[in-house]
């Protein structure tokens, strides 16, 4: 039996998403309490989004596009980005800003959120979703590394943003090894590596935090 691209695509696509739930849902087991008022736990959700947004993928390019009834796939997929940057950028704001600053930059994230949510129903072109995280990513990357020294940034989320840009540079510009191993497939599978070093940062975040409150 041959897999075809689209095929390989969608494989990809699960087994992100099934390493992203996993992550997310072990790192869920190991926080105490999980609530959204600590900095961990949105990227605990931010990981569970990126999971989902993976798994409606895999649905979409194994079972609907080949049907050309790709709405309701992609559109949820587009939600569920949506909300995984909303909390990446909560954490952001949490962990790097204070005062009035963070206050006005966290009605910004909820006017992205909403703006976003909007589009997703009407608007399905892949640029979108990338000018929508591509800020956020940069930002968090780049505040991670300018704050590494004073602890508040995390080697292994600078690790994870440069491995995901790299994976979204292979599927912007279409780059591809082979016609199997296209660029949607590359960015599957640098993205896991990617994901799978995130669990240890986070995991190193709820233990600083339980810390702290103990």
């Amino acid at each position: 039996m041959t897999i075809t691209p689209l095929q390989l695509v969608s494989i990809t696509d699960f087994i992100l998403a099934a390493i992203c739930l996993l992550i997310s849902g072990a790192l869920y087991g190991k926080s105490n309490p999980f609530s959204i008022s600590n900095r961990s736990s949105n990227l605990v959700l931010f990981i569970f989004f990126v999971g989902m947004a993976a798994f409606m993928g895999g649905l979409d390019h194994g079972f609907f596009q080949v049907i050309d009834q790709r709405y309701i796939p992609t559109t949820l997929t587009y939600l569920s980005i949506a909300f995984a940057t909303y909390f990446l950028f909560r954490y952001t704001i949490q962990q790097f800003f204070e005062g009035n600053l963070a206050k006005v930059l966290a009605v910004i994230a909820l006017i992205q959120l909403i703006l976003f949510v909007g589009c997703s129903f009407i608007i399905h072109q892949f640029t979108l979703v990338i000018a929508n995280y591509s800020p956020i990513l940069i930002l968090f990357t780049v505040l991670n590394i300018l704050h590494l020294k004073s602890k508040k940034g995390n080697v292994y989320f600078v690790i994870t943003c440069i491995t995901i840009v790299i994976a979204t540079l292979v599927q912007f510009l279409g780059f591809q090894i082979s016609p199997l191993l296209n660029e949607d497939t590359l960015y599957h599978l640098i993205a896991i590596a990617g994901y799978i070093v995130f669990y240890f940062g986070v995991l190193e975040k709820i233990i600083l935090e339980q810390k702290i409150n103990s």
